[in-house]
């Protein structure tokens, strides 16, 4: 099954567990509550989605699945702040370093697919900076995490 896969969430991940102890990878929040609650409540969702992506990498590896898209939503909002200045950062590059490790060690095929209000061939001239910003991050943090 080298070269069969999924993206972001295996359906038989959560048979068994109760809903509260459900393992998610997106965890997000809409605009207001970005506003409203800021970095530290982003570093949050940020720590808790990857404290369960590395759950799924260790399920895809006990399971032989060496293909994974990753959840665009791992990182809320990224297109609003620089990485760096979230209060967890270090906590939050100690995770993308374990991540990269599996997914490195296992051979694992990992790609991020962009999210769904990315359009580079919007007539809006703010969609496509957004979007371009958006891409950009996101190549940045798969480099980051398979190469730190």
């Amino acid at each position: 099954m080298k070269n069969i896969g999924y993206c972001c969430l295996s359906l038989g991940i959560n048979e068994g567990l109760r809903k509260k102890d459900h393992i998610i990878v997106n965890r997000g929040m809409v605009r207001k509550t970005f506003d409203a609650k800021g970095l530290p409540y982003v570093s949050e969702l940020i720590i808790a989605n990857l404290k369960d992506t590395l759950k799924v990498i260790d399920y895809n590896i006990k399971n032989g699945i060496f293909v994974y898209r990753l959840s665009s939503d791992s990182f809320p909002w990224m297109s609003e702040y620089e990485f760096s200045d979230l209060p967890k950062f270090a906590a939050i590059q100690s995770y993308m370093k374990l991540i990269g490790k599996k997914i490195k060690d296992s051979g694992m095929r990992c790609s991020y697919h962009p999210g769904p209000y990315l359009v580079l061939a919007s007539e809006n001239q703010s969609v496509v900076e957004k979007t371009i910003k958006e891409l950009d991050k996101r190549e940045e943090k798969l480099n980051q995490i398979l190469n730190d």
